[in-house]
């Protein structure tokens, strides 16, 4: 841009100095959202993702505005990490299993992915599950595909990025959505890799995935958050620290760069509004997951944004 525009930004911004910004700081970031486009209460929306788009699913009920990424329940028997309603099978933290997301519905094979240790079947793509009968384990998988065939009648997805610390299972050539942390995956240890994606490969795995979204919905619109929630470890020699702000920042940057790229492409900032409140309104005592309190600023702003 010529420097006449920059200056012309810099004269209607409102928002655009820091110290204005902190005189009416209170412990809580908050800010104001431009968004691409609109939405109305009959958008049908699909959310993809963790805790963002679990909250995101909570306030449309509440709201009464319709989604289609609700997954049938499964039995909390084997149930192992989160989710009241027993559905936190279908979360997805890297953007290797948004990609694995993707494909659900347009490879051949409708149980790619899920491998049997002992005796068990895990299915790599999905969160939470210890190992399975091979039938459960497949009627699982199934009830994720069904969910996924609702992107033929979707407006817009909702995509939250985790982290960039991913693995691989060599053998089924699918990115796993979690550590094979299990002790009859470790057995195994030696069918899987690890990769922290750097910028150019976490982009090209996720423009990958739109463009496979869009195969299925040629006509739908996408908004990106980045997950404020932490890594809760790491398995480099980073401090976690480091590693966090690594992953959070790539996550960022390729982000920011699909909202520049593409129209169809929005950028919602969750991820500065909790991260950038103060720690101990923001999160709980695990220093992990993040206050309901601030979870409402967020969903407030996001419906003042893109609602009428």
């Amino acid at each position: 841009m010529d420097a006449s525009e920059a200056l012309n930004n810099a004269k209607i911004n409102k928002d655009r100095a820091t110290s204005k910004y902190y005189k009416e700081y209170d412990g809580f970031a908050t800010l104001t959202h431009s968004p691409k486009f609109k939405l109305t209460t009959n958008t049908n929306f699909f959310t993809i993702g963790s805790c963002f788009a679990r909250n995101i699913e909570f306030y449309m009920n509440r709201k009464k505005i319709p989604y289609l990424s609700q997954v049938p329940l499964v039995d909390g028997e084997y149930f192992k990490m989160g989710g009241s309603a027993r559905a936190g099978y279908q979360n997805v933290y890297t953007p290797g299993a948004v990609l694995e997301a993707s494909r659900l519905i347009l490879q051949d094979d409708p149980y790619v992915g899920i491998t049997e240790v002992g005796g068990l079947s895990y299915d790599l793509l999905t969160h939470g599950l210890k190992g399975l009968e091979a039938e459960i384990a497949r009627d699982i998988r199934q009830g994720l595909i069904d969910t996924y065939k609702n992107l033929e009648k979707s407006d817009v997805v909702i995509i939250t990025l985790g982290f960039i610390e991913a693995w691989y299972h060599k053998p089924s050539r699918v990115w796993v959505n979690q550590s094979p942390a299990d002790p009859k995956l470790r057995k195994i240890a030696d069918e899987f890799s690890f990769e922290v994606l750097d910028e150019t490969k976490t982009l090209a795995i996720v423009e990958e995935a739109i463009d496979n979204f869009r195969k299925i919905n040629p006509s739908l619109q996408f908004i990106f958050t980045v997950s404020p929630v932490p890594l809760g470890s790491t398995f480099t020699e980073e401090h976690i620290l480091v590693a966090n702000q690594r992953s959070k920042s790539t996550l960022h940057c390729v982000a920011q760069h699909l909202w520049r790229e593409y129209d169809f492409v929005d950028y919602f900032p969750s991820y500065e509004i909790v991260s950038l409140s103060e720690r101990k309104l923001a999160f709980e005592d695990d220093n992990i997951h993040v206050k309901g309190e601030v979870v409402s600023r967020v969903m407030d702003c996001f419906f003042k944004s893109y609602f009428s």
